[in-house]
């Protein structure tokens, strides 16, 4: 966990700096920490993939597989998304303009796709932990406040 933690520290403070930073050191960035999150995910895979459906095995398994799949695709979207949102914006703003590029194009499209595929496994964690009764009030804001 503190590898991981590490690494959204880098991400926060590098793609998420008070000092603008180009396209092109964006992306270096974003495939830098884009590798460490793979290579983490690789390491740990054995946990994070293993189903823990068996009824003798402890709660807190599960729930630290949760947690730390969750943060792992929560770092995904965050690495990703300064580059899908600079590219919305260049759309948006410049429709009639020529693109800058075909390589912008296949980054956008990569973090794109990274984050729907960090969303979808985000939102189907969620439902397994409902589906199994493993939800707890604590995950969200107290119903109390919301009222």
């Amino acid at each position: 966990m503190n590898r991981l933690a590490r690494i959204i520290g880098r991400i926060v403070r590098q793609l998420y700096s008070i000092q603008p930073i180009s396209a092109d050191r964006r992306t270096v960035l974003t495939e830098r920490v884009s590798k460490d999150l793979s290579d983490w995910r690789v390491e740990f895979s054995r946990f994070l993939d293993a189903d823990f459906s068996i009824p003798l095995i402890p709660p807190i398994y599960p729930r630290q597989r949760n947690v730390l799949n969750l943060t792992y695709w929560h770092a995904i979207i965050l690495a990703h998304r300064p580059i899908v949102l600079s590219n919305f914006t260049r759309f948006l703003y410049n429709q009639n303009s020529t693109r800058h590029g075909i390589n912008d194009d296949t980054e956008a499209e990569e973090s794109v796709q990274q984050c729907v595929s960090a969303a979808l496994s985000t939102v189907n964690t969620v439902d397994e932990m409902v589906r199994n009764a493993q939800m707890f009030r604590a995950f969200w804001v107290r119903r109390h406040l919301i009222h």
